[in-house]
Formats: structure tokens, sequence, C-alpha cells
């Protein structure tokens, strides 16, 4: 089992989305470098309370990370990210997500809901893209015979 370690890590936040989901459109966004982080919490199965105290006194609450975000890849596995349709894929629809975080409350924020369609979206359009035998597949390389 790896141990690993962000030490040395800088993180960067744009606003909006790129204009292409490739390498090239992250590329062409601006970033700024985030200089003080308040509080990272642990990660885990459990969130840590994170804690801000505002000049007038009061003090912030809100949930911490849960296993990095991993959570919301089980979550999106778990919901089934593609549907099949009489003429190809698309990708798990609002109408789908919704139901999925209702009963079984494995998300509980609005932007995690948001999250879930767009890692749907991202899968599919990967998954499509991978039926190009040198493509790669959306998690990982996938083993495929071309011998035939």
């Amino acid at each position: 089992m790896a141990f690993i370690t962000y030490t040395g890590s800088t993180i960067e936040v744009s606003s909006g989305r790129p204009a292409t989901t490739d390498a090239a459109g992250f590329a062409a966004k601006t970033y700024t470098k985030v200089n003080h982080i308040l509080d990272w919490a642990e990660m885990g199965d459990t969130s840590q309370d994170v804690t801000e105290t505002t000049l007038d006194g009061r003090t912030w609450h809100t949930n911490g990370p849960l296993d990095g975000g991993e959570y919301l890849v089980e979550a999106m596995l778990r919901l089934g990210p593609m549907r099949q349709t009489g003429i190809g894929l698309r990708p798990a629809d609002w109408t789908e997500i919704d139901a999925f975080v209702r009963l079984t409350q494995r998300v509980s924020e609005p932007w995690e809901a948001e999250a879930l369609f767009e890692m749907c979206a991202g899968y599919c359009a990967a998954y499509e893209a991978g039926e190009d035998l040198l493509a790669e597949a959306p998690m990982g390389k996938a083993e495929t015979d071309i011998s035939e």
C-alpha cells in the first residue's frame, strides 16, 4: 500500500469552465494561486468540522472533505453514469440524479449533485471517445485485445 502525501503541492483556482475539456482547454484558462488555507480537514470516511472565525467574532462551520472526493466517484459508479438509448449512450440526467440523491442520501449538498451531473457527462463523453481502440478508457487504461 502506498502512502501519498501532497507536501509541496499548490492549489490554484479559476472561474468558469474551459472552452474544451481537454488539456488545451484547461491550459488556456488563467489560474490564481491559493496562498492560505484555513484548515484542510483529515481525509477519511467521516468529515471534520472546518471552522473560520470572522472579523466580527462569528464562527462559521462547514464539513471537511470525505475521502478527498472519492465518495463522489463511488456515488457516480453506484448511480451508473450512462444509460443506453435506442441510438446510443447518454449520461445520467437530472431526474435520475435527483432520485438517486433523495433515495440514497449519499450526497447532501447541491454542488455535489452538480458534480455528479458533470462527472456522468464527462464519463459518457470519454467512454464514447474510447470506442477508438487506441484511446484511453475513462477511468484508467483498459486492456483491449486487438488481435481480431
